[in-house]
């Protein structure tokens, strides 16, 4: 993704994890507007919208070398289900549904983008 297409995907992202909700806590320890794991936030440097973005280029790298086309459907979709399912095929039916919100929501906001 380039630099403009990354911004209004961790916009995106941020909306449909939690709303944009910086205070988020999800059912399994996620925390955040991008709902990040523990995990995932200690290696990428906390729960912030640049761990975020660190985790994004992880992923788009990871699907690159696996000979998947790192779009951003497939990259919300390792980012929600893993790499394994995404490498698999077996992502939730709810992730995929996920996906193409995040799809949609990036479109509305490059469209709002573009009327100013």
């Amino acid at each position: 993704m380039s630099a403009a297409q990354l911004a209004v995907f961790l916009q995106a992202l941020a909306l449909v994890e939690s709303g944009g909700n910086p205070r988020a806590v999800g059912s399994a320890g996620e925390r955040g507007a991008f709902q990040l794991t523990p995990a995932v936030a200690a290696s990428a440097g906390g729960y912030c919208a640049r761990a975020a973005e660190r985790e994004v280029r992880r992923i788009e790298a990871a699907l690159t070398r696996m000979g998947v086309d790192p779009l951003p459907f497939n990259v919300y979709l390792a980012y929600n289900a893993g790499l394994g399912a995404v490498r698999r095929g077996d992502a939730p039916v709810v992730t995929y549904q996920r996906a193409q919100r995040l799809c949609n929501v990036m479109a509305a906001l490059q469209q709002e983008a573009g009327k100013r």
